[in-house]
């Protein structure tokens, strides 16, 4: 089951307390999945679809509230291999599907004859719950989330670019980041930042899914955490073998040039050292000392021993 599947089926399942978030979320049912059919002389049908039972469900539960006349509901198979169905309500009445409309603010009349409007649905709300309400039924009929193990991802598919760019407005006017882009005819409100979509999930009422994508946002921000922290410390573990490699070749080559007497006192004891101890720290190899010094001090001694193997190359026209 998707992750999109599991946010709709919770968020049909979220009740308000007062009629007023109902009528906003019937109007987002209404422009996200409606249709006005025309059958001529001035009659319509009111035509809405649904690819998930839940949605199906809350949209027959919100026209039973409103409508005062019975509806059709026709259930067909989109895929038999898949067992995809759509779920299509109709109210085939023209005078109340023109009265739930107009009380919708979708429809109006005027000089010019009957317009749809789909940038005034802000004017229904009443409540601060009312937005929340609209927001949920629009997810619930053309918005999509991505599974947080794989990106952060959510979208909302319109047909219609006005109630795009409107809705798109509305989001970014609550602090809820998105963008639009055109794509195939249609129009993509899309929400990249994961805070973002936690809001989205929080103001629709989705509990179970907000805290399935904070666990999983958690985890993914702690195993990436871990593994900078890993890919740090072997980078400065290949640093400090590097460094050492190069020290040991150093003293080595001035052992089998000039010999121990070489080296002035002061340069010995570290020399030895770091052959006996290729693979530690300058750090650690300070402590190994009679008289034990800090990291600077192992390598100001070291940066000795590197020039006089440059010395040593450099009278026996050798490259080291």
């Amino acid at each position: 089951m998707s992750y999109s599947l599991d946010a709709k089926k919770e968020i049909t399942k979220v009740k308000y307390a007062l009629p007023c978030c109902d009528t906003a979320r019937l109007c987002a049912l209404v422009l996200s999945s409606g249709s006005i059919v025309l059958r001529g002389a001035g009659r319509f049908e009111l035509m809405l679809s649904a690819s998930e039972n839940s949605v199906a469900q809350l949209i027959v539960a919100l026209l039973k509230k409103e409508a005062k006349i019975p509806f059709d509901i026709k259930v067909t198979n989109v895929s038999k291999l898949q067992r995809a169905k759509k779920y299509c309500i109709r109210l085939s009445d023209p005078i109340e599907a023109r009265r739930i409309l107009m009380k919708l603010g979708i429809l109006s009349y005027g000089e010019s004859g009957m317009g749809i409007n789909r940038t005034s649905w802000e004017k229904l709300f009443k409540c601060d719950d009312c937005f929340k309400a609209f927001l949920g039924g629009v997810f619930c009929t053309c918005g999509s989330i991505t599974n947080p193990e794989h990106s952060n991802h959510m979208e909302f598919t319109f047909a219609y670019e006005d109630f795009a760019v409107c809705f798109a407005d509305a989001l970014n006017s609550r602090g809820i980041n998105c963008r639009i882009h055109e794509r195939k005819n249609t129009y993509m409100v899309y929400i990249k930042e994961a805070e973002s979509i936690i809001d989205v999930l929080r103001a629709t009422g989705a509990s179970d899914a907000l805290f399935g994508y904070e666990n999983i946002r958690i985890k993914k921000e702690i195993v990436n955490r871990v593994n900078r922290l890993m890919n740090c410390d072997m980078a400065n573990q290949n640093k400090t073998m590097d460094a050492a490699d190069k020290d040991t070749a150093c003293i080595e080559y001035i052992v089998s040039n000039k010999g121990w007497d070489y080296f002035p006192k002061s340069l010995i004891e570290i020399a030895k050292l770091r052959l006996e101890n290729p693979d530690v720290s300058l750090a650690a190899l300070g402590t190994l000392l009679s008289e034990p010094i800090g990291k600077s001090g192992v390598n100001h001694r070291l940066r000795k021993i590197r020039q006089l193997a440059a010395d040593v190359a450099q009278e026996t026209e050798d490259t080291l």
